[in-house]
Formats: C-alpha cells, structure tokens, sequence
C-alpha cells in the first residue's frame, strides 16, 4: 500500500516552510516582526483564539471585550469558565483609562479586540492603535487581537497592526491571531495561526497540542500556495478582492444611509430605533429570504442593532436583497 505525505502527521506547531512564509507575510503585510518561536498554526482562527484563553485565563478570570464583538469570542471565554466584560469600542479606543479604568479588576487578564471588527468594521490607526496598547502596558495587560479581516480596509483608511507596536518594550504583549477564511476565501481549510511573544507561545503550543495536536500537510500547503503567489499576483488579487467587496459594501450601504459606512471588515452594523423595531426588520426581510443577525449576538450593549453580511453571496444576489429592503423599508 502506497501513502502520501496528505495522510502524515505534521509537527504540532506549524509545517517549516509554511511558518517561515508566514514569518515573511507578517513583516510585509502587518509590520510585525517574528520569528518561529513566536508562531503557532492553528485550526482556523477560532481554535487559535481558544488556544490564546485558555493559556492566559483560569475559571472565573476575567477578558475585557471591546463591543460590538464577534459572538463567538463569549462562548470561547465562558466554555474555561471565564468571564466577559463587555466595552465598547469606540469609547474604550477613544479614552481608555476613563472607558476601561473601572472595568479593570485583580482578575483581569487582557483586552480583546478585532481589527478590523466584527460586526461594525472598525479599525485602528496609528494613534489610536498607540492609546491602547499604552493602557494595555499601563496596566500589564495583555492585547488579543484578532485579524481575521485583515486586508479588508476600504478607501485607503490607515490600518495598523497591534504586534507591529510590539517592539523595544519592556514587555511584549500582543497575541494576534490571523486566518487564510476572509482575505483568501479558504474557510473550509480551517488554517489559522498566532503570533506572539515566545514564553506566551510556549503555552499556546502545548494547548493546541492537546487541543488538535496538528493540521493536516494539505491545508497547510494550500496556505502556503497563497503565499507564495508572485508578488505582484498576490497584491493584485487583493486588491481587486477589497475593490468588489468595498462595491459591495457601498451596495448594501446605499439601503441604510443613516447607517455607519464600515471603513473594514465584511458587515454593515445597521442602528435602530430600539431592539422592538430591529427585531421587526429582521423578521420581515427573513420572510423575504434576506437574513441578519442580531446586535445581542454581539455582547449586551447594541440590543438595537442588525448585522448585514456584504461578502457572503454574489452582487447580483446581493442587489435583489437590497431591492427587498428598499421595497420593505428599513425601519431605522
């Protein structure tokens, strides 16, 4: 019997020369410098964000969660035992101390984020990027941040990394955590992978090996495919993924002008009058075939809100949804 190397373990943390393109993807795209130490791959995002709590947090420690967030990060914290604090975003980016101040506690162990988010698309530059992480620092904290929707930033709007601040401080404290899902359409593969500082990585190493031990030589290989795409290929075709996605998002927009135009991610994060009336909108598109999700799937303080997903089905699909909104009404 004949076997291939597809049907192989592989090492636990991450196939060689598929770790040593990430090392090269994350200098050149995220401004974050690693090394192989500092990289595990990982069944998707998800289970790298499992790996990431579970080596930071022990049952009832807490994880301060900028909201809206992505729903899943709630059940990930809670399934160890831990608790979510939920935040909001923009009032914790803008001002931190007086946002996250009182939510600090003896029990609290980081501040997760994603950049851009999931469900509003908001992102950091520069200098809020900077306020952050200097809270983070002031009150030895560490940063989770996750990159799932990485190079889906529109416009030209400026999107900075966290890792990237990482970098001649007395403590490295950024975990971030990436997946080939959203910017290479590779969700089904589940290929993930974190970068941080090596005596954290040490710990997510050995969760993730008992969490799935490793990824199969496949997925990672079709991964590393991704990366090794002639420069000018690879740059072209994100550019041209962001161009029909921003398209998209203008599409959708064009339903909900009084909503927030998302300047990254994959979702316009629709604002109503009050839960009753998002509740309503969302029922009656459902009946129609166009469906959403709600804000309390995104931590408690956006009861009122709808999410729409802009990049999960074709234009043309896309417009009749919008049509049926249009024609139905928004309610907002």
């Amino acid at each position: 019997m004949t076997t291939t190397r597809y049907f192989k373990y592989t090492h636990p943390h991450g196939s060689q020369d598929f770790m040593e393109a990430l090392v090269k993807k994350l200098g050149r795209d995220n401004d974050i410098a690693a090394d192989l130490d500092c990289l595990q791959v990982t069944c998707g995002a998800t289970q790298g964000l499992c790996a990431v709590t579970q080596t930071l947090m022990n049952p009832d420690d807490e994880l301060i969660v900028l909201c809206p967030h992505w729903p899943l990060i709630r059940g990930i914290v809670e399934t160890i035992g831990g608790k979510v604090v939920d935040a909001p975003y923009t009032e914790s980016i803008e001002d931190p101390e007086k946002v996250l101040g009182p939510l600090v506690s003896a029990r609290t162990k980081a501040i997760y984020l994603a950049n851009p988010n999931n469900p509003d698309g908001q992102l950091l530059n520069r200098e809020k990027a900077q306020k952050i992480y200097d809270y983070a620092a002031s009150q030895n904290l560490f940063l989770i941040s996750d990159e799932a929707y990485e190079h889906l930033v529109y416009e030209g709007h400026e999107k900075v990394s966290l890792g990237a601040l990482d970098r001649g401080g007395d403590r490295p404290r950024v975990i971030s955590v990436f997946t080939f899902s959203k910017s290479f359409g590779m969700a089904g593969m589940r290929v993930g992978y974190v970068v941080g500082p090596p005596d954290v990585m040490t710990y997510v190493r050995r969760v993730s090996t008992h969490q799935i031990y490793d990824l199969s030589d496949l997925a990672q290989g079709a991964a590393l495919a991704a990366l090794e795409q002639p420069r000018a290929d690879y740059d072209s075709y994100l550019r041209e993924l962001v161009g029909v996605y921003q398209e998209a998002r203008d599409l959708l927009h064009s339903a909900f002008q009084g909503a927030p135009l998302p300047p990254g991610g994959a979702y316009l994060y629709v604002p109503f009058e009050s839960k009753e009336a998002a509740w309503e909108a969302m029922l009656r598109w459902l009946e129609e075939g166009v469906s959403s999700a709600p804000g309390e799937a995104f931590g408690g303080l956006h009861p009122h809100c709808l999410r729409l997903c802009f990049t999960a089905t074709p234009l043309e699909k896309l417009q009749e949804a919008v049509a049926i909104i249009k024609r139905l009404g928004s309610l907002t």
